[in-house]
C-alpha cells in the first residue's frame, strides 16, 4: 500500500471509530496510556534509523503523545491494535533494511 493510501486508511479508520458503539472502543485510559507511550518509543526509534524517515508519514508517526492517547480513547480496540501492529511492522522493516 502506498503512503498516501495508508494516510487515507487512517482517516477512514478514525471516521469509523466515531460511529462505533461505546462498548466497542478501546477507551480504557490505562490501555491508551500504554498505546501512546509505545507509539512515542517506536516513533523515536524509527527516526533514529537512517533511511527510514521517508516511511514515517501520517498520524501513525505523529510525535504528539496526546494525539495518540486521545485517538486511542475513541478507537475500537481492534483498530488500535492494528495501528500498533502496523507501526511495529514498519519499524521492523526499517531495522532490517527492507
Amino acid at each position: 500500500m502506498s503512503m498516501k493510501g495508508m494516510g487515507t486508511g487512517v482517516i477512514a479508520l478514525a471516521m469509523i471509530a466515531t460511529l462505533m458503539p461505546d462498548g466497542a472502543r478501546a477507551g480504557d485510559p490505562g490501555f491508551c496510556q500504554n498505546y501512546a507511550q509505545s507509539a512515542m518509543n517506536e516513533i523515536q526509534r524509527a527516526h533514529q534509523i537512517p533511511n527510514c524517515a521517508y516511511r514515517l508519514r501520517g498520524g501513525r508517526w505523529n510525535f504528539n503523545y496526546n494525539a495518540h492517547f486521545n485517538w486511542c480513547l475513541n478507537a475500537p480496540y481492534e483498530i488500535a491494535e492494528q495501528e500498533r501492529y502496523a507501526r511495529r511492522q514498519t519499524l521492523e522493516q526499517c531495522e532490517h533494511g527492507y
